[in-house]
Parts: structure tokens; sequence; C-alpha cells
């Protein structure tokens, strides 16, 4: 540096060096060579939610980390104090109890007679990315699903749920949807969801029967590394990926009894452990919930907790069986054969009146899936411009 920048450098260095650090777009976090902070910045303050007064002279992993991560961090001190720089990710306790990812560089600093006597930590938070690309993980196994939120038909009963979805989106209350299976429970979550503030978050489904039974809490709650044969490192809950958003638990009938507790704390204080951590963890969640089975009747035969499902079904949804929605069926195959044929790249197959009144005539035991279902084979089936059912 040429002696005239120099002069224009301020007279106080460590003035000059707290207000940069103050105004930077990044957390910093100075520790001496144990690892006790000297110094936090401002912005290290907001993404973490701890002032410099309360941490200031404490050991900053027993604060920022959980026990089991503190021998790892004592070791990355001790390469610091080599001369050692590191740049990695990490997943930091805020003041609130909650964690969020970090990426950091840490570099080692000297005195005037070049001795390390600690380290400086810049802080960036990634929080957004890591929770983004988890959730992208967990919807690229979705991708075959139905995504849209459209609730089809103008049958009275859908009318119905239509106007109770309508008041629902400004609310935070717990729904939960009863219908016969293949009615479209999820589409009315879905459409709850889109409805609601939480829009720009995520919506979490658990489809409860198909989870096995030993893994119902690290499905829900998530777990640590080394909590169990298998588990080789972090992971998060479907409650941890739902954070901010919706979770959606459908067939909420089949979660075992010795778990319906811990679902009904989860719901009550808003916050979860992971399987093999001691740590609560702060979750924001509005839970929507779905079943074909009769509650009611479990609760009376001890296989339900009743607690919980005056929880679960703050304001109960009724969607009716396709049976019931005799106008609703034909208005359900167009929209249908629309979207399957523009999957697959063509045009339209014209639905003839013999096909419609066969349409109409069958009983639907299996709901709207059903007819979705038979619709897919039909056009599969039918190699010209008119669709013949099977």
């Amino acid at each position: 540096m040429s002696a005239a920048a120099e002069s224009h450098l301020p007279a106080e260095p460590a003035a000059f060096l707290h207000a940069l650090l103050q105004s930077a777009p990044v957390g910093a976090l100075v520790t001496d060579s144990e690892g006790r902070i000297l110094y936090a910045n401002r912005p290290f303050e907001e993404m973490t939610g701890f002032s410099f007064d309360e941490v200031k002279g404490k050991l900053g992993y027993e604060i920022l980390l959980p026990e089991e991560r503190w021998e790892e961090m004592r070791a990355r001190i001790e390469k610091r104090l080599q001369g050692e720089a590191s740049n990695y990710k990490v997943e930091l306790f805020t003041r609130s109890g909650r964690r969020k990812w970090f990426h950091v560089h840490a570099t080692p600093f000297r005195d005037a007679d070049g001795v390390i006597r600690g380290t400086i930590g810049v802080h960036f938070d990634i929080d957004a990315q890591e929770r983004l690309e988890e959730t992208y993980d967990y919807l690229s196994g979705e991708l075959d699903r139905e995504r849209g939120c459209d609730l089809i038909g103008e049958s009275p009963g859908i009318r119905r749920v239509k106007e109770q979805i309508a008041v629902l989106g400004s609310s935070e209350t717990s729904v939960l949807i009863l219908g016969e299976t293949g009615s479209g429970k999820e589409v009315v979550a879905r459409a709850i969801h889109e409805s609601s503030a939480r829009r720009e978050r995520p919506l979490i489904r658990v489809n409860c029967a198909a989870v096995p039974e030993n893994l119902f809490e690290s499905e829900f709650f998530g777990h640590v590394r080394g909590a169990f044969s298998g588990a080789v490192k972090d992971r998060r809950g479907k409650f941890e990926l739902a954070d901010g958003g919706t979770l959606f638990l459908d067939e909420v009938g089949e979660i075992p009894p010795a778990l319906q507790g811990k679902l009904l704390r989860a719901l009550q204080e808003r916050e979860i452990e992971r399987v093999g951590d001691e740590r609560t963890r702060k979750v924001d969640v509005r839970v929507i919930s779905a079943t074909n089975r009769d509650l009611g009747e479990a609760t009376l035969k001890g296989t339900f907790r009743e607690d919980l499902f005056y929880r679960l079904g703050v304001y109960p949804i009724e969607l009716p069986p396709l049976r019931e929605r005799g106008e609703d069926i034909l208005r359900l195959a167009k929209h249908f054969i629309e979207k399957l044929c523009r999957d697959r790249g063509e045009p339209p197959k014209e639905l003839r009146e013999s096909e419609a009144a066969q349409l109409l005539a069958y009983p639907w035991p299996g709901n709207v899936r059903e007819l979705h279902n038979v619709l897919e084979r039909a056009i599969l089936l039918s190699p010209g411009t008119t669709l013949h059912l099977p």
C-alpha cells in the first residue's frame, strides 16, 4: 500500500476495524486460543440471536454446538493454532434453540510478534439454501404425484368443501379431512396450503400407513448421527422439513399408539427432539391430517388417543365419495383426459356419449383415484382420436 493511500486511513485502526465489521454483510466471530469469544459483530448477533454481551468470554462451541460436537471443534482449534485455515459447513444453535446452517471460513490471527492468538471466523448464513436442498431431496421422490391444487367439481358437497377451504386459508387451525380412500383428500390439503400464508413454504406429506413402526419417530422428528444402526449422518424429520410450512399426515389413524403421545407433545409445544439428541428444536408447522377411519370409534376402543383426536380435528372437513358427486364425474373425466393426453404430447381424445354413460353408471368404489386410473388405461389402449373404455 502506498504512503498516500495509508495517509487516508483512520488514525485509530481498532475503531475503523470495528466499524468495518459492524457494516459487513457476514457474521464475524473472534475467539482466543481456547475458543473463548472475544468479539462478535452485529450481523452475527442478528443471525444467531445471541448478543455479544451474553456470550463474551464464553467458549463459543459450548454455546453454539451440541456436546457431541465439542471434541471435533477443539480439534479444529488445535489445527488453527498450527496456522491452518479451514472452510466448512456447520449447523449452529440459535438463542431460540433452533438450528441454522452456516458456511464458516476460519482463519488464525497473530499478534505483533507473529504468535497465533486465536481465530477469526467469518459466518455466511446458508440456512435457506440448505433447507431448500433438503426439501428438494424430499420432493424429488414425489415428482410423480399429482401437483395440482384445483378441486374439480360443482356438486353441493364439493361447493361446501371449497367454501371451507376459503375460510381455512386465513387461519392456522388444525384440519382433519375425512373421506374414503381415493376421494381426493390430498388435493384438499394442498388447496388449503396454497390458500394460506404458508404457501411459499413446503407442504410435506407423510403417508402414515407406509412407515414401518420402528421408524416412525425418526421419520417424524429426525435423528442424529449414531442414534441407531444405520444412522450414519444427522437427518431432519418431516417436522423440520415442514418448518414454516404445512405438514400433511395422510392416513393419520395408522399412527402407532406409542408415538401418539410424542406427536401430541410436538403439536402442543411446537418443539421436537431428534432421536438420539437431548436438545429440543422449535418448529413452526401447521398440521393437516386425513383419514378414512372412524377416529371417534378408535378412541372408544383405545387405539387412538382422545386428546390427539381433538387436537387434530379442530376443524373437520368431510369429503363426499365420488358416487355422491354424479354431476362432477364428467367434469373430472374431461380434466383427466386433457391432462393425461397433454402429458403424452397428444391432443385430447374424444369422450363419446356411450362411454360417458358408462362412467355415470359405475359406482366408483375407488373414487377419484379409480376414475383417474381407468382413464389412464383407456388412453393407452385407444390408438385413435376417440376414447374407448377397457
